[in-house]
């Protein structure tokens, strides 16, 4: 008899602690899809202000990882002027136990006659009249004799939740819900995530969702306020660091000390910088190196020198020496002020060997940003800025 009542004792045991494991597992997966639930909502927001900030020619200001336990989940995309946003990438979870597994719908975008509306599991998204949902509001008509326009209908944000172990849909800010999929045993893993892929570049930061359609966002350049004389276009010179070019050649009146810019890059002085001297009226662009009128050491240093030997204009009489440090100020813009680029010694300076070859060759796209032309009647490299 007792052997018999430690049996039943040991076999209602391990029946309890089946149990607890099974109650253990449920709350786990409870868990899981109702962190899936959370992130694709809040990737379906996201998404939306992607597609706003597409149409409106918005601009990415940052982009900063999401880290959970240390590892990167996602990301928080700021714009200059949207709201920012959270995107998750999707988190592995747990198997599902006592049943097959579901699936995780998958909400998207996609074009159509140049209008962005939501898919759903990759087939359109439909209300109830079968039209397509889309994702941005229409324009408001306009108004006719003084009379004010109607105002544009504002873009549907779909809603997911999980009920009973089902996703459900929502296009009427939960107001009616559709049955989309089975829920139980859902693992929530990447797979079900919308975002396929998020990758950025020195210009602009790329979207790729599930269903493959692709979205692009130019980031802002916040850097230095633009100086007159600038073209205003920025150039990547490093990583992480940009510049403005001068809208043209330098230029100098010798009678006068007056530096400029040319109104155009393509404007040369071409065969009357053949009359430089001291006392010239014109302007001159060609200049031998390093002569800003600072004295470097060098046997040439004035920018109307016309010394035939290069030795000459050597900074500090060795060839190794070159437009930084202790002899930036042979740099024409830095020790000079010029009259249309900001009028103030220190604004201006040249490019240095490492910065020029980024910029032709190391920057993002840089293949595509460069080619040969004659502009004006003026053979040149052609650069394009970042973005």
């Amino acid at each position: 008899m007792c052997l018999a009542l430690l049996a039943i004792v040991g076999c209602r045991k391990k029946e309890i602690n089946k149990l607890k494991d099974e109650v253990n597992d449920l709350k786990t997966r409870v868990t899981v899809l109702e962190e899936t639930c959370r992130q694709n909502n809040t990737n379906i927001v996201s998404l939306q202000t992607i597609v706003n900030a597409s149409s409106e020619n918005d601009y990415v200001t940052s982009v900063t990882p999401v880290l959970n336990d240390g590892v990167e989940i996602g990301y928080t995309i700021a714009f200059k002027n949207q709201s920012p946003i959270t995107i998750y990438h999707g988190k592995n979870g747990t198997n599902g136990t006592n049943g097959t597994n579901g699936v995780s719908p998958i909400i998207g975008v996609a074009e159509f006659e140049s209008i962005y509306y939501w898919t759903l599991n990759g087939d359109w998204l439909l209300d109830d009249n079968g039209s397509k949902i889309r994702v941005t509001g229409e324009n408001g008509t306009n108004g006719t004799n003084g009379t004010n326009g109607t105002n544009g209908e504002n873009g549907v944000t779909p809603q997911l939740k999980v009920e009973d172990d089902n996703w459900y849909v929502s296009y009427d800010n939960g107001e009616t819900w559709n049955f989309v999929s089975q829920a139980k045993g859902d693992k929530g893993d990447q797979g079900d995530s919308m975002f396929k892929e998020v990758t950025y570049d020195d210009s602009f930061v790329y979207f790729t969702l599930a269903n493959d359609t692709s979205l692009k966002i130019a980031r802002y350049v916040a850097i230095v306020p633009i100086e007159k004389g600038a073209i205003k276009a920025a150039f990547s010179v490093a990583d992480g660091k940009q510049v403005y070019f001068s809208q043209g050649n330098l230029q100098y009146k010798a009678s006068t000390s007056v530096w400029r810019f040319a109104p155009n890059q393509y404007d040369i002085i071409g065969n009357a910088n053949t009359n430089i001297a001291s006392d010239y009226s014109g302007w001159i662009d060609l200049f031998g190196w390093g002569t800003s009128g600072w004295n470097s050491g060098a046997n040439a240093y004035q920018p109307y020198s016309t010394n035939k030997s290069y030795s000459d204009y050597f900074l500090g009489g060795d060839k190794k020496n070159s437009l930084t440090g202790s002899y930036a100020n042979a740099d024409w813009g830095v020790y000079n002020k010029i009259a249309n680029g900001g009028n103030q010694a220190g604004l201006w300076r040249t490019l240095t060997q490492e910065e020029w070859e980024y910029v032709i060759n190391g920057r993002a796209d840089a293949l595509n940003k460069k080619g040969i032309a004659n502009v004006n009647g003026v053979n040149g490299m052609i650069l394009l800025p970042d973005n």
